[in-house]
């Protein structure tokens, strides 16, 4: 009897125990469960800072883009403006050479570069026999220092067909791709001038569409081309050589 007396004190004591240590389980993952809590509103709320935060710089981000673009229109009207100038006062007569030279200085700060096409009324029946007869332009490096090249159709391309003269500007793989800022934004400009009379016709120009797969970054030696489909028409050409 005795022992059985014993034996259920001895339950009764580890039954408590137990229970005790119950409570004090479900107390610690209350606690948990609160400090949890509160850290994941804490969290919550970071990352919401962090969402708005990472609004305003987007935002940011795309003034400075449109300020970037209305920058670029405007040096490209004061492009226009100096090729203008230059080529109205060059003086008739003045060695090619020269011509080249100050238009060169002029606006090669700002991106400027003159192809000279020579024998161009040759070379003009050359593309009108040869349907692939094209004329490229040496690599050259923009103020921004990005590389490119000249592309022409003397006789128009397969797009526009041979009815008039076709430029394209390309990107060119350069050596200091890694640093610069892509993809190229920028206003393209083309004239189309005569170095005996000194005299230059506007073409056209526009603006790089920085989402156009033409101005991203080269992944190869050179991107497709991309610029003046319809550039001028034969009827317009005359004597006039490109620049």
């Amino acid at each position: 009897m005795r022992n059985s007396q014993d034996e259920h004190e001895a339950d009764h004591i580890m039954l408590t125990s137990l229970m005790e240590q119950i409570v004090v389980v479900e107390r610690n993952l209350e606690e948990n469960d609160q400090n949890f809590h509160e850290k994941l509103v804490t969290t919550e709320d970071n990352l919401r800072q962090k969402d708005e935060q990472i609004a305003a710089l987007q935002k940011q981000l795309q003034e400075i883009s449109d300020s970037d673009v209305v920058i670029h229109f405007r040096i490209g009207v004061l492009e226009d403006l100096v090729f203008e100038h230059l080529t109205r006062f060059c003086p008739r007569g003045l060695p090619m050479q020269l011509i080249a030279d100050r238009i060169q200085d002029g606006v090669h700060g700002m991106g400027g570069n003159i192809m000279e096409i020579c024998k161009f009324a040759e070379k003009k029946r050359q593309a009108m026999t040869n349907r692939h007869f094209t004329l490229i332009s040496d690599p050259f490096i923009t103020s921004k220092g990005v590389k490119m090249k000249l592309k022409v159709f003397l006789n128009g391309d397969e797009v526009e067909g041979e009815t008039c003269m076709t430029v394209y500007v390309i990107m060119v793989r350069g050596l200091n791709d890694e640093i610069l800022n892509w993809p190229f934004r920028g206003k393209f400009t083309l004239y189309v001038f005569d170095p005996e009379a000194s005299n230059y016709k506007f073409v056209d120009s526009f603006v790089a569409d920085p989402n156009h797969f033409s101005f991203q970054k080269p992944c190869t030696e050179r991107n497709i081309g991309y610029g003046f489909l319809r550039s001028i028409g034969h009827s317009e050409l005359g004597r006039l050589s490109l620049y």
